[in-house]
């Protein structure tokens, strides 16, 4: 039974991943950036003093509840603009912006299309604030922070902890399961945005951290153990991940 364990455990996951919801590793978070203009649409002069973003579940955001700071998860202003990350994001927005000649302005309610988003917010000339979304495109910088993480890893356990492994076939293996990984689970993270993760980012390490171990066990032909293939995974994704809830990424 324990000669067909790994290949068990690779099944059972590889069926999961479909259903995951995830947010793996340093992976990608579903993000807002703000940009403010006049309605010349030339950027804003006036500054920024505070902000807040509200969240709703209803249209008409009688429900609004400002976003809660969590780890990367946060809602911050410069002089001229702002920036969210969230694990997940509600259906609805609301911006309250306070502004340096002491007024305060609310946006009109609006959604998030994209993954990554650039919002261009007008300040109108009756105190409103007008909102239009424009899209970042994908994300890739969490994915190639995930990878130097964990080839920087790899290559000092077999630098320093064992060298009796190939360290050539044992690196091209770590760099292989997170190329087939990561883009699936980046993927997964982009189509469910408006989903929070909680839960489910929790469930999705679970997956990884089993594919890998068991990936790594195969691919260097047995030379590491089972029950050591499946430390070096938790420490792998461990080590990215932590990283991750304090890079803002």
């Amino acid at each position: 039974m324990k000669k067909h364990l790994p290949s068990l455990l690779l099944t059972l996951a590889l069926l999961l991943i479909p259903a995951t919801i995830a947010h793996a590793d340093t992976g990608p978070k579903p993000e807002m950036e703000f940009t403010f203009v006049d309605e010349n649409g030339e950027p804003s002069t006036l500054s920024i003093e505070s902000g807040l973003l509200f969240e709703c579940d209803l249209a008409d955001c009688s429900d609004a509840a400002i976003l809660e700071e969590l780890g990367p998860q946060r809602f911050e202003c410069q002089e001229f603009s702002c920036y969210s990350m969230a694990y997940g994001y509600a259906n609805y927005f609301q911006l309250e912006i306070s502004f340096a000649d002491g007024s305060t302005r609310k946006s009109d309610i609006f959604k998030k299309k994209e993954f990554s988003a650039n919002y261009i917010i007008t300040l109108k000339t009756d105190n409103s604030l007008a909102v239009e979304e424009q899209a970042l495109g994908f994300p890739i910088l969490p994915l190639l922070l995930t990878l130097i993480i964990e080839l920087l890893l790899a290559y000092l356990y077999v630098t320093f902890k064992n060298k009796e492994i190939p360290n050539k076939r044992f690196l091209l293996g770590i760099l292989i399961i997170n190329l087939i990984t990561q883009p699936i689970f980046t993927y997964i993270s982009v189509a469910s945005q408006n989903i929070g993760m909680g839960i489910f980012c929790l469930f999705a390490e679970m997956v990884i951290f089993f594919v890998e171990a068991i990936f790594i066990y195969f691919f260097m032909k047995k030379e590491i153990g089972f029950g050591k293939a499946l430390i070096l995974s938790f420490v792998f994704n461990f080590a990215s991940f932590f990283i991750g809830i304090f890079l803002p990424v």
